[in-house]
């Protein structure tokens, strides 16, 4: 699973477009530890936890206008608007640390071939893997947010991080 999440992030950074993220939704595997679906924004205290787990977890992407079923399929109903960019940064920037590289994408699909995305969309958040800079440790506490916590992807949650992960946490930074 790993070589594929490679091979996504190696095709999609290179070329973020409207193909290549319809083809990540197209062929999607569920949510994964590295991979979480939204059928809309959330409070800026989960966005924040769910940054920092995929941050400490070798990154991510959260993908926004996306439902997944209890079978794992998926549901790309779209937003009815995008977010601005600036405000979901600002939302988040005191709960964060300014360390943390994540970047907003927007898909818009008027009048596209693709029947399934048809007049909608889709936001995209890409938590880049940056070890160097590890563990990331939440600033702030608010609704869904405690501070002081190192926060991980186990199981496509977002959890705090036991003892022994935050040893692995801290190896992979050494």
């Amino acid at each position: 699973m790993i070589q594929w999440k490679d091979n996504f992030y190696d095709e999609f950074l290179n070329n973020p477009s409207k193909d290549t993220f319809y083809s990540f939704l197209h062929n999607n595997f569920g949510e994964l530890d590295w991979v979480d679906f939204k059928g809309e924004w959330i409070h800026k205290g989960h966005l924040a936890k769910t940054l920092l787990a995929m941050a400490n977890s070798h990154g991510g992407v959260i993908v926004f206008g996306v439902v997944e079923n209890e079978d794992g399929s998926i549901i790309p109903n779209g937003l009815t608007k995008f977010e601005d960019k600036a405000s979901i940064g600002n939302e988040v920037s005191k709960y964060i640390s300014p360390n943390l590289d994540f970047e907003v994408l927007n898909f818009d699909y008027d009048n596209t071939i693709y029947p399934n995305a048809q007049n909608r969309k889709f936001q995209m958040v890409f938590v880049h893997d940056t070890p160097e800079r590890l563990p990331f440790v939440s600033l702030a506490e608010t609704t869904g947010l405690d501070k002081d916590i190192i926060y991980i992807r186990r199981d496509t949650k977002c959890e705090k991080a036991t003892a022994e992960e935050i040893e692995n946490i801290i190896s992979r930074k050494i």
